[in-house]
C-alpha cells in the first residue's frame, strides 16, 4: 500500500522487499532456496557494467577497399563512391587517387571532383580545376571531349546559369558530328537541367539519347548511371511501377557496379516502403547495409 505518486528509488525498494519476501515463502514451501539465489543473481547483474558502444557500425570491421594501398586502388575507391554517390568520401578519396600515372583514369576522377564542386556551389573551386581536366583529356587523346569542355566551361557538370544552359543548347544543336560518349554527355547534362526545372519529358527523352550514345561508346558504367537518373526521374514524376521495372532489370545485372547496385537497391527499398510492402522494403534495406559496410563508408 502506497499514497501518491511512487519515487522511483522508493518503488525499487519497495519491490526488491516484496520479491524477497514472495521468494522467501515459495523456498519455505519447496525447501529449497532457487528463489533467493535467483534474487541475488539479479541484483548482482544490476550492479554489472559492459562496455558496449551504441553506434552498430562500430561492430563491422574496416573493409580492405577502405584503405587502398595505390593510386590505382584508390581510383577503383573514388569511383566507387561516386557511382553510390557518398559525395564526401568520394572527395577525400580523390587527392591520393589522382596520383595516378594513366591520363585516362586522372580524366575521369577530375570530372567526379567537378561535379561534386558544382553540386555543392563551390563554382570558383571548380573554375580551378577546370584547366587541369582539360588538359588530362587532352592527354588520353580526347580532344573533342575537351574542346567541348573548353567552349562550354561548367554547364557539362551541372552549371545552370542562363549561359550555362544556352551553351548546351547551342552544342546541342550541332551534336551529331561529335564522338558518341560527347553526344552521350551533352544529353545527359542538358537533361539533368531539364529534370531540376521538373520538365520531366524532355528530360527523358535526352537521357534516351544519353543511355544509346553511351552504349554507343561502349561504356557500360555511364549506361547504369543513366538508368538509375531515369529511375529517380520517373520517381519523381510518380511513376513508381517504370522506376521499379527499371531498378530491378538493375540490380539483377551482374555488371553492375557496387556502387550503382547500393544506389539502385536504396531507390527500391523507399519505394516498397511507399506501396507498404515492408518485408520486401526490409530486405533491400538489408542488402543495401551489407554492401555500403562492405565497401567502408558510413553514407547511407
Amino acid at each position: 500500500p502506497h499514497e501518491g505518486a511512487w519515487p522511483a528509488s522508493e518503488l525499487a525498494s519497495a519491490a526488491w522487499a516484496a520479491a524477497e519476501r514472495i521468494g522467501a515463502e515459495f523456498d519455505g514451501r519447496d525447501g529449497g532456496d532457487a528463489h533467493d539465489l535467483r534474487l541475488q543473481s539479479l541484483r548482482d547483474l544490476s550492479g554489472a557494467h559492459y562496455d558496449v558502444p551504441i553506434r552498430s557500425d562500430a561492430f563491422v570491421a574496416p573493409a580492405v577497399a577502405a584503405f587502398p594501398a595505390d593510386p590505382d586502388a584508390w581510383f577503383d575507391r573514388a569511383v566507387l563512391l561516386a557511382d553510390y554517390g557518398a559525395a564526401e568520401e568520394a572527395l577525400d578519396a580523390l587527392a591520393p587517387a589522382l596520383a595516378v600515372t594513366d591520363a585516362e583514369r586522372r580524366a575521369r576522377l577530375l570530372s567526379i571532383r567537378l561535379g561534386i564542386l558544382v553540386s555543392q556551389d563551390r563554382l570558383d573551386d571548380a573554375r580551378a580545376v577546370l584547366p587541369e581536366r582539360i588538359a588530362a583529356l587532352h592527354d588520353a587523346g580526347r580532344t573533342a571531349q575537351a574542346d567541348l569542355e573548353s567552349r562550354a566551361g561548367l554547364a557539362t557538370f551541372g552549371a545552370d546559369s542562363a549561359e550555362d544552359i544556352a551553351s548546351l543548347d547551342r552544342e546541342l544543336a550541332a551534336a551529331d558530328a561529335l564522338p558518341a560518349w560527347t553526344r552521350g554527355d551533352l544529353a545527359l547534362s542538358r537533361g539533368m537541367l531539364h529534370l531540376r526545372a521538373e520538365e520531366f519529358d524532355t528530360a527523358l527523352e535526352l537521357f534516351e539519347r544519353a543511355a544509346r550514345s553511351f552504349a554507343e561508346a561502349d561504356d557500360a558504367r555511364l549506361v547504369d548511371a543513366t538508368t538509375l537518373i531515369v529511375a529517380n526521374a520517373l520517381v519523381q514524376r510518380g511513376d513508381a511501377d517504370a522506376a521499379s521495372a527499371l531498378l530491378d532489370r538493375l540490380i539483377a545485372q551482374e555488371t553492375t557496379s557496387a556502387g550503382h547496385r547500393a544506389q539502385a537497391l536504396s531507390t527500391r527499398a523507399r519505394l516498397h516502403g511507399g506501396r507498404e510492402s515492408f518485408a520486401a522494403g526490409a530486405a533491400d534495406a538489408d542488402e543495401l547495409c551489407r554492401i555500403v559496410a562492405g565497401f567502408g563508408t558510413s553514407t547511407l
